[in-house]
């Protein structure tokens, strides 16, 4: 944990302890989650949170359309 609060962006921040880590993690997933809406390319969501990872794959290849799947 130390480690990822010694990056400058957590020493501005002034990120400490769990908490601080915590609030890595959140900035982390807004950042992305700007980022993803920005971009311009055909793009999906895939809602995770029942940790099913089989299904979340088939459904990635599904939708790539590869030969196969």
């Amino acid at each position: 944990m130390n480690w990822k609060l010694a990056a400058r962006y957590c020493v501005r921040g002034g990120y400490k302890g769990l908490a601080g880590l915590i609030l890595l993690y959140r900035d982390y997933r807004r950042i992305t989650d700007a980022l993803f809406r920005q971009l311009p390319s055909a793009k999906f969501a895939i809602e995770n949170s029942a940790r099913d990872w089989p299904a979340y794959e088939s459904q990635i290849l599904r939708e790539l359309r590869l030969p196969g799947y």
